[in-house]
């Protein structure tokens, strides 16, 4: 057993000997390693008292010399968060998840924004300066009173890895009601981040474990191996280590796209003495709507006359921004008949100039050879999600060595959005 868990788990088991003493120690793990983390340390976490003064302004943080007071290096951090809000989200209000006393939206204010926040800390509130007091809430984060859509942008900084796994979703279903468009969090995360610097969670995953997390977990830590203080209560309250493949899993269940291009923009405009300590997640909230059914509009015909992969392409011009259920249609004429690898069949992907906004596809198998050979419809179900008004293309790659004829055919959005735009094949 290791020394530093030995002082408060020991209570005089060390001296029993033999059997007594291993039995006696083992019933002692469980309950502070199995018990606590999943009903007492909850339960402690979602009370008010839990984020108190201890938290607040007694060493929060062993390498600063302060606790969350107002120090110079914070009021430099929210200086310069509200300046990215406000240039690159341009909000007309927006709400700070987990404000604490304030500092947040008081710099938000000071830069011309509109802003409101909500804690739970009752302390932390009553400690805000008096000039943005009236603007602070004290709230649980799963029930907020404020109108649907209230606000422009959400910020959850450093805010929702402190959420008990069993509480996050109806947290983060809250806030996706409250904002009409944007959620800005920083979590911090393990693994990799094709956006922005890698997961920062060194301090909050005992030493030992990093690597190991780095290397095999893709999904969510297990609470037991995260660093804890000797009552066995999770350092700085963090109940929540997950990879970003994880958060981003989260948020798109919830109807939210992830903007890989606007945490690259965060990040850039961020200070460099940032990198390594913030992981920005960037989600737009996806407007879901029905597109109107339409008779199917021929965007592309091609003769395929040759073996090998080929590529043909359309565009889909100025679809509205939302969710756009597109029903395509694929008909392919065998003309010379050889049994195709189905898993080289045909390819389908769409990308904008914002990235790719596929939110899910499905190649329906068409059947048997017979069908196959026949010529019937092979039916792709993609949903599409325009996060603005924006032009989309669209590539069908058909690789096998018989000679096709296909005729690629949508089905959605309204008769403007959809033009005829045939092209060779390439």
């Amino acid at each position: 057993m290791r020394p530093e868990r030995r002082e408060g788990m020991d209570m005089g088991a060390g001296r029993l000997p033999g059997r007594a003493g291993r039995w006696l120690r083992r019933r002692l793990r469980k309950i502070f390693f199995r018990v606590l983390p999943r009903k007492s340390i909850y339960q402690r976490v979602r009370t008010p008292d839990f984020y108190s003064y201890d938290y607040f302004d007694r060493r929060k943080d062993p390498l600063r010399e302060s606790g969350y007071g107002e120090a110079l290096t914070y009021r430099e951090e929210f200086r310069e968060v509200a300046e990215v809000a406000r240039d690159l989200f341009r909000p007309t209000r927006v709400l700070d998840v987990g404000c604490a006393k304030g500092f947040q939206v008081l710099a938000l204010r000071r830069a011309g924004v509109e802003a409101w926040g909500i804690d739970i800390s009752d302390y932390a509130v009553s400690e805000a300066p008096a000039e943005v007091e009236p603007y602070l809430k004290v709230e649980e984060y799963h029930k907020v009173h404020f109108p649907d859509q209230y606000f422009d942008l959400v910020l959850a900084m450093e805010v929702l890895e402190h959420i008990p796994p069993t509480d996050i979703r109806k947290v983060v279903g809250e806030l996706r009601r409250l904002t009409s468009r944007w959620i800005w969090a920083t979590i911090p995360c393990f693994g990799t981040n094709p956006f922005g610097p890698d997961g920062c969670l060194e301090g909050k995953i005992q030493p030992e474990r990093i690597s190991y997390y780095r290397k095999h977990v893709v999904d969510l830590a297990s609470f037991r191996h995260l660093v804890r203080d000797i009552e066995g209560y999770p350092i700085h309250g963090h109940l929540i280590a997950a990879s970003f493949d994880w958060w981003t899993a989260l948020f798109t269940s919830l109807g939210f796209l992830r903007r890989g291009d606007l945490e690259m923009e965060v990040n850039r405009r961020l200070s460099p003495a940032r990198e390594g300590t913030w992981n920005c997640l960037v989600f737009e909230k996806v407007r879901e709507g029905s597109p109107a059914s339409l008779e199917p509009v021929r965007l592309m015909e091609a003769d395929f006359n040759s073996g090998g992969n080929c590529t043909w392409s359309a565009t889909i011009p100025a679809l509205p921004a939302g969710v756009h259920r597109l029903d395509l249609e694929l008909q392919v004429q065998w003309m010379n008949w050889r049994k195709p690898d189905e898993d080289r069949l045909l390819s389908v992907r769409c990308t904008s100039p914002g990235g790719d906004r596929v939110l899910g596809m499905r190649l329906v198998s068409y059947g048997e050879a017979r069908r196959r050979k026949s010529g019937r419809l092979l039916p792709v179900e993609m949903t599409l999600a325009c996060p603005a008004d924006t032009e989309v293309r669209m590539e069908v790659c058909m690789a096998d060595e018989s000679r096709v004829q296909p005729l690629l055919s949508v089905v959605g959005g309204s008769p403007s959005d959809l033009q005829p735009a045939p092209q060779e094949p390439v």
